[in-house]
């Protein structure tokens, strides 16, 4: 049986590694900024297992269209999910009233 495939639109750190460790096929897009649309439909309509996307990505009916299989022996994408980016404070002062201005985010 072959290893179910999937297409990250950039590193969502451990959780690759995690898909890995269970013989999942993970390829992730290298730059920082969001793949273009047509990448994303490209990495569809070759028939990957899953997608995983940012909130920064365009996902629409043109993306899930694209995931459609002709029949039951040849599927095309089965899934997909959106990760959402936590912003997380790099510096907070406890008895500040105003909120930090400095976040960072894994995408």
């Amino acid at each position: 049986m072959a290893a179910k495939r999937v297409f990250a639109t950039c590193d969502i750190g451990e959780s690759i590694e995690l898909l890995r460790k269970r013989g999942y096929e993970v390829e992730v897009y290298p730059g920082p900024e969001a793949p273009p649309k047509s990448l994303i439909i490209e990495k569809v309509k070759s028939g990957v297992d899953g997608l995983i996307t940012t909130l920064r990505d365009k996902i629409d009916a043109e993306v899930f269209e694209a995931g459609k299989g002709s029949s039951k022996s040849s599927p095309r994408s089965r899934s997909a999910s959106t990760t959402s980016i936590a912003l997380t404070p790099t510096a907070t002062r406890s008895h500040s009233p105003t909120p930090p201005t400095s976040y960072r985010s894994h995408c």
